[in-house]
C-alpha cells in the first residue's frame, strides 16, 4: 500500500470487537511514535497502553476534543506525504504569532498554532536520536 491509500484508509474507530490486540503490535505502534521528530528532540511522550476492563471504559468516558490535536495530525499527514514525495518539511511550533498574523493579514481573534516548511532539503537523512522503548513506555500506569 503506498502512503497515500495509507491516509485514505485510516480513520478514528470508536467501536471494535473483543480481540485483544496482539502485543508486537502495540510495540510496532509505539516504536513508529518513538521515531517521530520533537522539538529539540525532547521526546516529551509516554505512552500508557491499557489493556484492564476497569480502567479503559473509564477512560474511555474521559475523551475530550482537542482541536490543536487535530491540526497537528494535519501537520503530520503533509508531512508523511510531503516526505513520501521526495520534499522537505519542518512543523515549527515557537513563533511570533502577532507578526504571523500581521504578515498574512490574519485576524487578531484566529490563532496560528504551527507553521510548516517545505522545500526540496538539502540536509543528509541522519540517525535518529530516541529515548530507549522502556522509559517511554508503561502497562496500565505511567
Amino acid at each position: 500500500m503506498n502512503f497515500y491509500e495509507l491516509i485514505t484508509k485510516r480513520q478514528s474507530g470508536r467501536q471494535y470487537d473483543t480481540r485483544l490486540v496482539e502485543p508486537e503490535k502495540i510495540r510496532q505502534c509505539i516504536e513508529a511514535a518513538r521515531l517521530a521528530p520533537s522539538a529539540c528532540n525532547a521526546q516529551p511522550w509516554k505512552f500508557i497502553v491499557v489493556d484492564e476492563p476497569e480502567l479503559k471504559n473509564p477512560l474511555a468516558s474521559a475523551g475530550k476534543e482537542y482541536t490543536l490535536m487535530d491540526i497537528g495530525i494535519a501537520a503530520t499527514h503533509f508531512s508523511l506525504q510531503a516526505t513520501d514525495l521526495g520534499l522537505g518539511t519542518c512543523i515549527i511550533g515557537w513563533l511570533d504569532e502577532k507578526k504571523v498574523q500581521k504578515l498574512l493579514q490574519i485576524p487578531n481573534k484566529k490563532r496560528i498554532p504551527l507553521l510548516l516548511t517545505v522545500g526540496y532539503s538539502t540536509n543528509e537523512i541522519r540517525k535518529k536520536q530516541r529515548k530507549e522503548l522502556n522509559i517511554i513506555y508503561g502497562a496500565n500506569k505511567y
